[in-house]
């Protein structure tokens, strides 16, 4: 089995196997990039740190093809004066309010 333009079954969108679609997708790749370098400064990355903490990689978001994702990670320091349970509902509450000002920024 194969997947491609034919006459038989042309392809209506770009997508795998038709002419034009690989430069589609470049161009739309290079307009979510463009958007990216003009974010907001203060919304934030997720940030992963290596097991030695040397390598620090941070992400906005990732995309391939139709498929887009945004992501953060916490900032908050746990407060040793309330219970595990509460810092766990504060660090909760501010991921979805950086996702929330990331995601309609992105929109």
């Amino acid at each position: 089995m194969t997947y491609g333009n034919t006459k038989e079954k042309p392809l209506y969108r770009p997508g795998q196997g038709s002419t034009y679609g690989p430069l589609f997708w470049l161009l739309c790749y290079w307009v979510t990039q463009l958007h990216r370098l003009i974010l907001d400064p203060s919304i934030t990355n997720a940030r992963f740190l290596s097991a030695y903490k040397e390598v620090i990689m941070e992400i906005t978001g990732a995309s391939f093809v139709d498929d887009t994702l945004l992501c953060v990670t916490s900032d908050n320091q746990p407060n040793h004066n309330v219970s595990p349970d509460e810092n766990k509902s504060i660090e909760i509450e501010q991921l979805i309010k950086d996702l929330e000002k990331l995601s309609q920024h992105w929109e």
